[in-house]
């Protein structure tokens, strides 16, 4: 009977350790879903109809995780949310300065939270430290299985103008997703600002790599198996 306990104990021993762990989440079940070194990579679209040195622009950039911090146990408001040490860089590797992704020439609406990675593992929690109601007025919750986020309409930054904001994150690893901001003429209808931000997929064919990690642990499992009992049959 030894034997084959030793076999059942190095099974659940490997998959222990090769499972992906959620050990790091805090008492609210937040946890990061990306680790130092990421990368993820987006398509901005800026476009005025008035005259400025940033008429149009159509270009790629990323952001790059320098390191995660550590969550607190508990989360009550936004600013318990500790965010993530990130820069943000443009295609050729050119940062992208401390405005960030909105140009400095543009107001930065209160309706849009300034955070481009969230924890995941409790979306309710999210919903209401950063979109309470009472802080929010108007905002239109999004919330589904892939994506959270929100929907806002009302006065534009200029006289006689509107805005329209929807951002969201994946909830997979809590970083943006889309995001657009459009002020609108009143009388003319004719979009004054159109500022759009989109995360680039790339569709590989790969194995995601959590998938990966179980594979390899159960043929590791089987391979420690097999050795034990060809060891016990000798």
């Amino acid at each position: 009977m030894g034997r084959p306990l030793s076999f059942g104990v190095a099974s659940v021993l490997t998959l222990v350790l090769l499972t992906p762990q959620a050990s790091a989440a805090n008492a609210q079940g937040l946890y990061w879903g990306v680790e130092t070194g990421d990368t993820i990579d987006y398509k901005v679209f800026n476009h005025w109809s008035l005259p400025n040195p940033f008429a149009t622009m159509n270009e790629s950039f990323y952001i790059l995780v320098n390191a995660v911090p550590t969550i607190p146990e508990r989360v009550a408001n936004v600013l318990d949310i500790p965010l993530p040490n990130v820069t943000l860089y443009w295609k050729n590797g050119s940062g992208m300065g401390p405005s960030g992704i909105l140009p400095s020439v543009v107001p930065r609406p209160s309706i849009i939270p300034s955070l481009e990675i969230l924890p995941v593992g409790n979306w309710s929690l999210m919903t209401s430290v950063i979109l309470d109601p009472q802080l929010t007025h108007g905002v239109e919750i999004i919330n589904n299985e892939s994506m959270w986020g929100g929907h806002a309409t009302g006065e534009g930054p200029y006289d006689n103008t509107t805005v329209n904001a929807v951002w969201t994150l994946l909830k997979s690893d809590g970083a943006w997703n889309h995001w657009h901001y459009i002020i609108t003429n009143v009388t003319t209808q004719e979009e004054v600002y159109h500022y759009e931000v989109d995360r680039l997929v790339y569709e590989t064919g790969a194995i995601p790599s959590l998938y990966l990690i179980a594979i390899t642990g159960v043929l590791i499992v089987i391979f420690i198996g097999i050795v034990l009992i060809l060891k016990y049959r000798r």
